[in-house]
């Protein structure tokens, strides 16, 4: 999964423009808070950054939630798809960033998507 960039900003279901990264943050802390701890399994780099997958003490997939929310994206070239269905239900419910309309946070953040 692809979470926004700390610079990114996305379009409210009103069309206003907010920034996304912050409200992801606050809805992951929120999600997070219920069951602690959460341990992550690093599989990997990219771009510097850590690439895993977390779980939280009741067994519940974080990256799972993030896409299926809409505070993430599937990043298909590292997920290999694995959050495809998940994104198909925001986008269709139109969550988090899918609202309206966002810039995949890859592109923000200078990377190819593909």
């Amino acid at each position: 999964m692809d979470a926004p960039e700390s610079r990114q900003t996305c379009e409210s279901a009103s069309g206003k423009a907010y920034r996304c990264v912050q409200v992801s943050a606050k809805a992951l802390v929120a999600f997070l808070a219920k069951s602690r701890p959460t341990t992550c399994t690093a599989t990997g780099t990219s771009y510097g950054r850590i690439v895993g997958f977390c779980v939280r003490a009741d067994g519940t997939d974080v990256n799972t939630w993030m896409v299926r929310n809409g505070h993430a994206i599937n990043w298909a070239k590292y997920s290999g798809g694995r959050y495809a269905s998940e994104q198909a239900e925001a986008q269709a419910t139109r969550s988090g960033m899918w609202a309206r309309q966002f810039q995949a946070p890859c592109v923000v953040g200078g990377a190819r998507c593909d």
